[in-house]
C-alpha cells in the first residue's frame, strides 16, 4: 500500500460540495484510527516506527475493508538494454519522468 492509497481512505479525501467534489475517498469511508495512524506515518522519522505504524494500519484496512479490489493492474514497461537508473512506479501509476534526471546510458 503505498502513500496514495494511505491517502484514499482519509475523511479530508471525501469528496463533498465543500471539496468541490474532488477526493479519492469516493466510497466515504472514515475510521478515526486511520486519521490517527496515516497521520502519525507521515509525521514519524524514525524508519522502524514509521514502519510498525504502517504495519497497523494495513491491519486496521484489512480488518475493516473499506475496499476490495477486484483486479491487480500489471504495468509492463520496456526498457533499453544499457539504459541506468530506471526506478519502477508503483502498480498503476504509469510510466513517470519523476526520475528522468537519474537516468543514464551505460557505456
Amino acid at each position: 500500500m503505498g502513500i496514495d492509497l494511505m491517502n484514499r481512505f482519509r475523511s479530508e479525501n471525501i469528496p463533498s460540495d465543500a471539496n468541490r467534489w474532488r477526493g479519492s475517498n469516493r466510497g466515504g469511508y472514515s475510521h478515526p484510527d486511520v486519521e490517527r495512524l496515516s497521520s502519525e506515518y507521515f509525521t514519524r522519522i524514525d524508519l522502524g516506527q514509521r514502519i510498525a505504524t504502517h504495519v497497523q494500519l494495513l491491519k486496521l484496512l484489512s480488518d475493516q475493508l473499506p475496499s476490495l479490489p477486484s483486479y491487480y493492474q500489471v504495468d509492463v514497461y520496456a526498457v533499453r538494454t544499457g539504459l541506468k537508473g530506471v526506478i519502477p512506479t508503483a502498480p498503476g501509476q504509469g510510466w513517470t519522468v519523476a526520475n528522468a534526471p537519474l537516468l543514464y546510458w551505460e557505456k
